[in-house]
């Protein structure tokens, strides 16, 4: 019966894959591209950066279908549970997998998800997996990866003038200059990133060469190892609340990602604030896994004398930049120190997990006199724990996680998705993390940027009602119990979203979405003497058609506007209206990519966002505020196969300021030009 279906599907044209699935590969970044925007698209305020890079890993070592395993399967995000189950049954049920076209006989396997998967496998025949690392096989068919990027910004910046103060002048250059070396394989991954950032030095009195490096080391399948990582590394635990490195998603994919990516995973992430540094490693036996990790990282911030005349850390600097003497003040002042472990056993249905670490300052933080601060984390030491649960049945998967910190306070979030069908889904999650409860590593499902001081209820479905329609919706319901940044008394919210995606062709997809938030802050009026709470909405609209009229050109036309409405205030309103269009030239190894875009948003509630194709490695979402437009080029040269040429020019002119930027980052005019290059050299 298998080979019967899989001849009909052959003889017809292979449905809706592309005809050349090589080509498929070789365009990858397209792919990503669309996966990260759609991402960006649910949920504006999210970072991706570290989303981006992963893919870009996991582009570059696709999987054998075939032989791939659940947890491999589970760093695709975009996979809900239901299909990676269907998925693993299917394999099951028929064996191997002959091509890549037969995803089409997989139940939950739509269009889209198809096309998103496409560089992230290969089909081959099923062999017997060696049985790890050896000394033989750890650099067999290892490939190395060079790149080098430079960042330039054509305006001259204060910063780097005679009119900029003391406070305000750089002492670099203004070129950003990124290093990064990969050697990988199989078994063993090993490299290095390096990044100086514009405004900083590249020397040898303020630094050592470069403000930052990111070595990293990382083995798999060594003897009774799972992992083993030294130097930078990540750290997934459960659902959040004590350990989750990654940035969390968008909440429109929330279904697909009842399952987060856990343990020790490799960086070379160029963030300079929260990163693990030191030696993690996995363990295996059967069905339990136990992990230990230690950490010891630089902190920067600004040192004082309390009152009793100690010295420790008034606050702490997490930019990363080091370009003023007020910087290098700041640098490495302090140290953290992490130990802590993980334990997971694994039953057939059911995956229980114990999370714990310590956490020490070799200086105390002083706690802040701000009310709405009066919970975040003061001292040398502070310690938390969590139980972590997953488990399936049938067509329901549930997933939670329960979390408590030294000093008895708690957190908890529970998620249950049901999937009686293929096209058809459905989430709920609640979650309350307690005003007191400090989670310095932690990155749970919030509506705010820390995980406490919130209970929440969130549901959102899935629906496919019609061939080639697909509706996402979610409702998020919200309360803050204690006051925060800008809002002086306990509040609450909700956040609504639809979205509707049409796709008539392979190469013609219709999208359109609305989202409406509402929230409280503070207002502080003229015959006012202190601010009072009032609530705010935000409506938000988008619209965008994607299509490939012919061979090698794509077009894209979006269209974003926002309405922020208050009771005291008349409504505001955002517009931004963009094309984009790409070629690929047949003749030459070119491709480019441009966009032009008018916006008009002069209030900064109407600030709005769209994604930017980059140079390889550049994750960019900028941010349209003002009056203008923006135009950018992007370039992929790729004269021989183990060297690749990425440039990109962008290009913002304003009509409502003269003057943009503030402090050392002021442009005196209303222009702004910015050039990217990047080599990526494999060998």
């Amino acid at each position: 019966m298998k080979y019967c279906q899989c001849l009909c599907i052959l003889l017809c044209g292979f449905g809706f894959l592309p005809s050349n699935v090589s080509m498929a590969q070789n365009t990858y970044l397209e792919t990503i591209d669309r996966i990260v925007e759609n991402l960006e698209m649910s949920d504006d305020e999210v970072v991706l950066d570290d989303t981006y890079e992963d893919l870009l890993r996991l582009a570059e070592n696709p999987l054998n279908v075939n032989t791939c395993t659940r947890e491999q399967l589970e760093q695709l995000f975009f996979l809900s549970p239901y299909q990676i189950e269907n998925l693993l049954y299917y394999r099951y049920s028929y064996g191997d997998l002959y091509t890549v076209y037969e995803l089409q006989l997989i139940d939950g396997f739509d269009e889209e998800t198809i096309q998103f998967l496409l560089p992230f496998i290969y089909v081959r025949k099923s062999e017997l997996q060696s049985e790890g690392i050896t000394l033989q096989n750890a650099f067999r068919y290892g490939k190395n990866q060079v790149l080098l990027r430079t960042d330039c910004t054509i305006q001259k910046k204060k910063g780097y003038t005679h009119l900029a103060t003391d406070a305000q002048r750089y002492v670099g250059n203004p070129l950003y200059t990124q290093f990064r070396y990969r050697f990988s394989s199989q078994y063993l991954s090993i490299g290095v990133s390096m990044e100086k950032d514009a405004g900083e030095p590249f020397d040898w009195h303020y630094n050592k060469g470069f403000d930052f490096y990111a070595p990293y080391l990382f083995i798999s399948s060594l003897w009774k190892f799972k992992h083993i990582a030294l130097g930078h590394y990540k750290l997934n635990f459960g659902q959040g609340l004590v350990l989750q490195s990654s940035q969390r998603f968008g909440k429109s994919s929330l279904f697909s990602n009842t399952i987060y990516k856990e343990g020790i995973s490799k960086s070379a992430s160029l963030d300079e604030s929260l990163y693990f540094n030191g030696l993690a490693t996995t363990i295996g036996h059967k069905k339990l896994e136990i992990t230990a990790f230690y950490s010891n990282t630089p902190l920067d911030g600004t040192l004082e004398y309390d009152l009793n005349n100690l010295l420790g850390l008034s606050s702490i600097k997490t930019d990363g930049i080091h370009r003023t003497e007020n910087d290098f003040v700041k640098k490495n002042v302090a140290r953290q120190m992490v130990i802590g472990g993980n334990i997971q056993y694994h039953f057939p249905f059911l995956k229980l997990g114990i999370t714990g670490f310590s956490y020490s300052l070799d200086k105390p933080s002083f706690p802040s006199s701000k009310p709405y601060a009066i919970y975040e984390f003061a001292g040398k030491h502070y310690s938390t724990a969590s139980i972590d649960y997953r488990a399936r049945f049938h067509q329901f998967n549930v997933a939670g996680e329960m979390a408590i910190d030294k000093n008895g306070a708690m957190a908890t979030v529970h998620t249950l998705s049901f999937q009686p069908i293929s096209r058809f889904g459905l989430v709920a999650l609640y979650r309350y993390y307690q005003p007191e409860y400090s989670s310095i590593f932690g990155n749970g499902f919030s509506q705010s940027s820390s995980t406490n001081n919130e209970e929440g209820f969130f549901m959102g479905t899935e629906l496919l009602p019609f061939r080639k329609w697909k509706l996402v919706s979610y409702l998020d319901v919200f309360s803050f119990p204690w006051l925060k940044y800008l809002v002086n008394t306990p509040s609450r919210g909700y956040q609504g979203f639809i979205q509707a995606t049409y796709t008539p062709t392979r190469n013609t997809t219709f999208f359109c979405q609305y989202k409406s938030t509402s929230k409280q802050r503070n207002v502080l009026l003229e015959e006012m003497a202190t601010p009072m709470v009032n609530p705010y909405t935000k409506n938000e609209w988008r619209f965008q058609i994607d299509t490939n009229p012919f061979k090698h050109l794509h077009c894209k036309t979006g269209m974003h506007s926002n309405e922020y409405a208050s009771q005291l205030n008349h409504p505001t309103y955002g517009f931004l209206l963009y094309q984009d269009v790409g070629y690929e030239f047949s003749s030459i190894p070119l491709l480019l990519n441009a966009r032009y875009a008018l916006f008009d948003a002069i209030n900064y509630d109407n600030r709005l966002y769209a994604y930017e194709r980059d140079v390889l490695y550049a994750f960019s979402v900028p941010m349209y505020y003002g009056q203008g437009m923006r135009l950018y080029v992007n370039v992929v040269y790729k004269p021989f196969p183990q060297l690749t040429w990425y440039a990109k020019f962008a290009h913002t002119w304003y009509a409502d300021r003269n003057e943009i930027g503030s402090e050392g980052e002021t442009i005196y005019g209303n222009q702004k030009t910015d050039i990217r290059i990047l080599v990526n050299w494999k060998f």
